[in-house]
């Protein structure tokens, strides 16, 4: 996921900061785990990224990461059924 974001910021100088976006949603108000965990937030500026550039294959492998890191999957299952709600968007993501 790190190098994805590296890649997001040297493509174009159009992208903000993460740091920047977390920022602004947490003084606005915008405090749902999709806009304020960084991980989240990180998922779903490369998926876009990936998304124009036509690379559907980079959203899954970034998805997977995403899980592999907050301790969703294994290598061959989901360990546990998940029941938090940042835990079930999580299972949700393309």
């Amino acid at each position: 996921m790190k190098f994805g974001l590296l890649e997001l910021y040297t493509s174009d100088s159009k992208y903000s900061l993460l740091c920047e976006k977390l920022k602004k949603n947490i003084i606005s108000g915008k405090r749902r785990i999709r806009r304020v965990d960084p991980y989240m937030r990180l998922y779903q500026d490369l998926a876009n990224f990936y998304r124009t550039n036509e690379n559907d294959e980079y959203i899954w492998l970034t998805a997977m990461a995403l899980r592999l890191k907050c301790g969703l999957v294994s290598e061959k299952e989901i360990l546990s059924t998940p029941s938090r709600a940042e835990e079930i968007e999580l299972i949700d993501l393309p």
